[in-house]
């Protein structure tokens, strides 16, 4: 399943609540959205994106004989830090798909793209999973 989870948290050696200066660290799961926007609570100071891309559907045989399973998103994890409270990220978060391409023999469909890009952020964050 496609999905995209940005753990927020504050920079270790702070005190308290497993990160710095007493932060309750705080994870956000997405699983759809289309250019929606995240923002860094106040308090953070990193955070970790963790983005899966859309499954591909599987194909059939060219014979039509039998079916063939679709293959998984990729993944790809990132941890940014040196952040503030209320920098932005966008993400969109791509759909698996089902069906085949084109017809009903052959090769699957590729599943759609997941992505996290920098809003406010300056860190130049650009992260996409097929």
């Amino acid at each position: 399943m496609a999905k995209v989870v940005l753990f927020a948290q504050a920079t270790a050696g702070g005190g308290g609540g497993g990160g710095g200066g007493g932060f309750t660290p705080i994870t956000n799961t997405y699983n759809s959205g289309s250019a929606a926007t995240e923002t860094i609570p106040s308090g953070a100071s990193q955070v970790v994106i963790t983005v899966w891309g859309g499954g591909a559907s599987g194909g059939t045989a060219v014979d039509g004989s039998s079916f063939r399973s679709g293959g998984g998103g990729a993944q790809a994890i990132r941890t940014v830090t040196g952040l503030t409270g209320g920098q932005t990220f966008t993400y969109t978060v791509g759909a698996s798909v089902s069906g085949h391409a084109g017809n009903s023999l052959g090769n699957g469909t590729d599943g759609n793209d997941s992505t996290v890009v920098s809003g406010t952020d300056t860190h130049s964050v650009s992260i996409t999973c097929s």
